[in-house]
């Protein structure tokens, strides 16, 4: 999705209604999923479930880029390691 958006936004306003709905739909997913790790205890009450979610939708997006310039699996790891330690504190 990323790529397509990327390559044809802009020429192609239907590709970015497109994007922006798909992502919006996967961020109100990711956001479900924050919700009920803090209804179960997994994540603090005051991390906010959009936010949150934007950030690890963004963060998964970077690694999928890193990953494509070559870099290799234990850094692209400590990275992900890194990146979830600051996102999602008390995880």
């Amino acid at each position: 999705m990323a790529n397509s958006t990327y390559e044809l936004a802009t020429t192609d306003p239907d590709v970015v209604a497109e994007a922006r709905r798909t992502y919006e739909t996967t961020t109100a997913l990711v956001a479900e999923c924050v919700g009920r790790a803090q209804d179960e205890g997994d994540l603090p009450r005051d991390v906010d479930p959009v936010e949150t979610a934007r950030a690890l939708l963004a963060a998964q997006q970077g690694l999928v880029f890193m990953g494509r310039t070559g870099l290799d699996i234990d850094t692209l790891a400590t990275t992900a390691r890194t990146l979830a330690a600051k996102l999602l504190p008390d995880a």
